[in-house]
């Protein structure tokens, strides 16, 4: 530093101050980009899955309700029989949907392997009993009935926890850059205060 100008000795700092204020910059759109992404990802992804989830399990229920009445009221066994199709139809289109939005994270995933198999026994069992309309035979269905619900339970409380996860990593992302941007500022003000 002895055999510089003063000039190029003032230029120093300058550049440095201008070199962290450009890492600020970088640091702070990456955090930016990084939090819009994980709000993105939340808002379009896992808000809708856990909303059509819920929604799902409560259609299912609803076709639950629509074949009891019917036992209950043979004469309006065909209302009733429309009102299951059209309430499971929803729960297992619910469902899927919820599977591609999903198809992202197999952890979530997981919770729904044994959704086509679990389903296709509860609607058959469902089904038969409108022909029959037996009480013994509906309360027999219950077990393949919770048994579903529990998939859907599952897999809604598996979403929410994969964003709780998003979203801690995120918030975790954001901390570590910011103790980097506050780290290079310290180092900066070190630096301009020991060549001036």
């Amino acid at each position: 530093m002895k055999h510089l100008s003063i000039r190029q000795k003032m230029s120093f700092p300058l550049v440095a101050a201008c070199l962290v204020v450009l890492l600020f910059v970088v640091v702070s759109q990456l955090n930016a980009n990084a939090l819009k992404h994980q709000s993105t990802v939340i808002s379009e992804q896992f808000v809708p899955s856990i909303s059509g989830v819920l929604n799902a399990d409560r259609d299912l229920y609803q076709a639950r309700l629509a074949l009891l009445k019917s036992v209950l009221n043979p004469e309006q066994r065909e209302l009733g029989r429309q009102d299951y199709s059209e309430n499971s139809e929803q729960a297992k289109d619910r469902m899927n949907s919820f599977n591609a939005m999903m198809r992202e994270y197999p952890n979530v995933l997981a919770h729904t392997q044994e959704f086509d198999r679990r389903f296709t026994q509860w609607d058959e069992e469902s089904l038969a009993i409108f022909d029959s309309l037996d009480r013994a035979s509906f309360e027999a269905t219950n077990k393949s009935f919770q048994a579903l619900r529990v998939i859907y339970d599952k897999a809604g409380e598996a979403a929410l926890s994969q964003a709780a996860a998003l979203r801690l990593e995120s918030e975790q992302t954001s901390a570590r850059l910011s103790l980097f941007m506050n780290i290079s500022a310290a180092v900066t003000l070190i630096y301009l205060a020991s060549i001036s």
